[in-house]
């Protein structure tokens, strides 16, 4: 009885061991890493935020991935496009590729006219990060001489021009 005691009571203590490790790696380590990336991150949508708010009329329409930042820092309204979940889960690369080669066809009866892209989009994990630099390169080719707004970070396409 008084090895199982000590068996039980070694794997408790090893327990803690790792659970206040995976605690602290959290708390030390992926968490601040994770509030300095987002602030990062904002501060490169928020200069495309206030040339939305300086040169584009109040009612102009928006589809983008973080849809309510873009209302909170630029007061326009927007929409983000959702990849449905089935896409994700069946790897379909052609797919994800085509809902983002099509946005306009998502913008159009919504009555949004601009497409908002930066590197950071899709942070929550719903396309994977394999693909994500071909999903930008597509919508860049897609909507190639329809961008009115670009940094290193984010780009503005105007979905109503030719």
């Amino acid at each position: 009885m008084e090895v199982f005691g000590r068996s039980g009571l070694g794997a408790l203590a090893a327990s803690a061991v790792v659970v206040a490790w995976l605690l602290a790696s959290t708390l030390f380590g992926f968490l601040p890493d994770t509030f300095h990336e987002r602030r990062r991150m904002l501060a490169e949508r928020r200069a495309a935020y206030q040339w939305i708010a300086r040169s584009l009329p109040p009612d102009s329409g928006f589809v983008a991935y973080d849809d309510a930042l873009l209302y909170l820092y630029a007061g326009r309204p927007a929409a983000s496009l959702r990849v449905p979940t089935r896409l994700y889960y069946q790897q379909d690369l052609e797919g994800l590729l085509a809902r983002h080669t099509a946005v306009d066809e998502f913008a159009r009866p919504r009555g949004l006219r601009y497409l908002l892209t930066a590197t950071d989009d899709y942070f929550r994990g719903e396309v994977p990060l394999s693909v994500r630099a071909r999903v930008r390169q597509s919508v860049a080719h897609s909507y190639a001489g329809r961008r009115v707004y670009a940094t290193a970070a984010v780009s503005i396409y105007d979905l109503a021009r030719p």
